[in-house]
């Protein structure tokens, strides 16, 4: 089931004790597109389908056109609808139609949100979800995902509903990216400015800003001008939360003036209430009132006593302000009068709400007593049929076994000759293969930076790198920022602007399959860092991960972990700062004879895990003499030692301690030397990289 998507703007008014201003922060966020309102064609459409279910139909048919006919009843009888929904759900299951049932709980799950019973909400679309998810459908699972990071917002949990959103974000993504077209490209703007909402909700500002700038752009694109406008009021919400008045201002001015000539009273209401309390905050009480004053023209000539109230109450504390105090307790009162009149109504809607939910939990009750007695019937059925069906399965055996013995006996004479004949045969497999691999080999390192252009890069420095095989799953990367055709040479002084990114990646894996994985991380790299000229560090992570599921798990499969673990160093020599981004691998800084530890973020690159989320960009300020050691967790899994453990963290610890040297080779003489002298005589456990870099 395709769902349309609806953005609802709502202004929700907290008081700042400094100033006691009141901020309005324009919240947009997606769900079902319900009709809110009874027309004429609405009720040609519920006529035009009970006529045409009057009629013999196939079953599939109907199931789909009572969903359809619930959707056209949830605006003004949820009754009928969930009547409705629930004959649908019945037919689709009896069927075993997959499709009618995801539309079916889906449109379930809207009617629970009406009734804000959003536990009962979650579990539907997640049913719903599930089912989408096994036939294919990508768009809807997608659809259904973005919903549930919604309740997840409602409800408080945060971390939850960034998870799903994230995982609609790649769907929609995605489709738009095999077959562009606005309805994917506008809910996938839908997608990024629910996650702004949700880090706005946060007050991460400045995640806030980049998903919603994102979601700007392409309804830009797309030419949507409502929600152009909402879009525009969310980013100057951010930079009010940011304190930054004068660009929220110029932001709610330029949203105003898409709602003005669109002719949207509601939203230009909302607006100037807005704008004015910016005005408010920055002292300007003469513009602050002019503008409130404007909004409050609107709000009383449609009625909007939401707006009517805010405006009351910002009018109140602009000619406090003013030393007007009969003035301000006449708005003050006002404000009060309509507060009280606004509780009122809200209290007599959750009054119909739960009469509502009493009625439907009897009708519920009625239903599950009648699912009951079937259940039992069908038991009792079912109980018959596999008792037949044992007795002839094992009649079956039976005479399977028998054929199988008498065939093993005829194969068991001719197995001498044949395992002489698959031996030979073996052999020379055995010789071909390893003579790929050693070709891959060569393949794999030309793949690696070059010594020699690394030393361009990097003065002091080693890399330790040991492959458990021929072949490794470890990698190292360097290039220069900003690219440039020819580097600079070390014996010249670097640019203010010369930066060197590094990267230390332990795949999954050894041996021929992390092979395959660091060939397609280092392409990747190249594509995000040179084709795309993405250069932060945390950013291309990100992308990385989102690359690497569409390449090796676009269906989003919970079986196929594959991945990496990679830590990205951004060094600016000439400032001495640090910035770098880790995806479960941290770094290491000697200091002196102190070692600190810089950890990355506790998750990998890859789809199946349950924690997705932006990776953080860290900063560190370098000292000259200090060393930098990135590795992979190859040299702490070795077994060895007297007791044949693991290193370990801790013995890793005291060998960096332990090898010290004017120089970055014959540094790593003593940590290869101390390594193999650990091992003895075990076999290397993983692959091994170690790089170290002295400031």
């Amino acid at each position: 089931m395709f769902t349309n998507r609806l953005f609802l703007s709502l202004f929700l008014p907290f008081t700042r004790s400094s100033n006691r201003a009141v901020a309005f922060c324009l919240l947009s966020f997606t769900f079902y597109l319900l009709p809110f309102t009874f027309s004429y064609s609405q009720n040609s459409g519920i006529d035009s389908l009970k006529t045409r279910l009057a009629s013999p139909l196939p079953d599939s048919v109907r199931a789909m056109d009572m969903a359809t006919l619930c959707w056209l009843y949830i605006s003004f009888d949820i009754h009928k609808a969930k009547d409705c929904c629930n004959e649908a759900l019945k037919l689709s299951e009896k069927i075993s139609y997959k499709a009618g049932k995801a539309k079916a709980l889906i449109l379930l799950s809207s009617i629970f949100y009406e009734q804000g019973d959003y536990e009962k909400c979650l579990d539907y679309n997640l049913r719903g979800l599930k089912i989408r998810e096994e036939t294919g459908d990508i768009y809807g699972a997608a659809s259904a995902m973005d919903n549930i990071g919604i309740i997840y917002t409602l409800t408080g949990n945060f971390t939850e509903a960034l998870k799903y959103h994230y995982k609609s974000m790649i769907k929609f993504n995605e489709l738009n990216s095999e077959n562009p077209d606005d309805k994917f490209r506008f809910s996938l703007a839908g997608v990024l400015t629910n996650i702004g909402y949700v880090y706005n909700e946060q007050r991460v500002y400045d995640s806030a800003m980049v998903y919603f700038t994102r979601a700007l752009k392409i309804f830009e694109a797309i030419g949507h001008k409502p929600v152009i406008a909402s879009i525009l009021n969310n980013i100057g919400t951010v930079y009010y939360g940011q304190n930054n008045y004068s660009k929220a201002l110029e932001y709610h001015l330029s949203s105003l003036k898409i709602y003005e000539e669109a002719g949207d009273v509601q939203g230009t209401s909302g607006l100037l209430t807005n704008i004015a309390n910016i005005y408010l905050v920055k002292g300007d009480k003469v513009t602050a009132e002019k503008f409130c004053l404007r909004g409050l023209d609107i709000a009383r000539k449609y009625n909007l006593k939401d707006d009517i109230q805010l405006c009351y109450y910002i009018l109140s504390l602009i000619y406090e302000d003013g030393n007007d105090f009969k003035t301000a307790l006449s708005f003050y009162k006002s404000y009060t009068a309509i507060k009280d009149s606004l509780n009122n109504i809200e209290n007599r809607k959750n009054i119909a709400r739960l009469q509502t939910i009493y009625e439907t939990g009897k009708k519920d009750a009625e239903i599950t007593k009648q699912q009951a007695e079937i259940a039992v019937k069908n038991a009792e059925s079912k109980k018959q049929k596999i008792i037949i069906v044992a007795i002839v399965a094992g009649l079956i055996l039976v005479l399977l076994f028998s054929i199988a013995l008498f065939n093993r006996f005829r194969v068991t004479r001719r197995q001498k000759g044949i395992i002489e004949i698959q031996k030979q045969h073996v052999e020379e497999k055995n010789r071909n293969i390893l003579d790929s691999i050693e070709y891959a080999s060569r393949i794999q390192n030309a793949l690696l930076t070059g010594r020699e252009y690394i030393d361009k890069y990097l003065k002091d420095y080693f890399i330790f790198y040991q492959p458990k095989d021929i072949i490794s799953g470890d990698f190292y990367y360097l290039t220069p920022l900003p690219l440039a055709p020819s580097p600079p040479l070390l014996d010249k002084e670097r640019g203010a602007g010369d930066e060197v990114l590094v990267a230390t990646a332990d795949c999954t894996g050894h041996g021929v399959p992390g092979t395959l994985m660091s060939v397609l991380g280092i392409s990747l790299l190249n594509e995000i860092i040179i084709e795309k000229n993405v250069t932060s560090p945390n950013e291309i992570l990100n992308m990385l991960r989102f690359e690497i599921i569409q390449r090796l798990n676009p269906q989003g499969r919970e079986d196929i972990l594959d991945g990496m673990d990679i830590v990205l160093c951004l060094f600016d020599f000439e400032k001495n700062i640090l910035q770098y981004a880790g995806a479960n691998i941290g770094i290491v800084v000697k200091r002196n004879s102190e070692l600190l530890e810089l950890p990355g973020d506790d998750m990998p690159i890859g789809a199946g895990y349950r924690k997705v989320e932006p990776f953080t960009l860290h900063r560190f300020e370098m000292r000259k003499g200090d060393t930098l050691y990135t590795f992979s967790d190859g040299i702490r899994d070795q077994f060895g030692g007297e007791k044949g453990k693991k290193l370990g963290r801790k013995g890793l610890r005291q060998i960096l301690s332990g090898v010290k040297s004017s120089s970055m080779q014959e540094e790593k003489k003593l940590l290869e030397g101390e390594f193999n002298t650990w091992r003895g005589v075990n076999e290397q456990t993983d692959d091994v990289t170690v790089i170290g870099i002295r400031i």
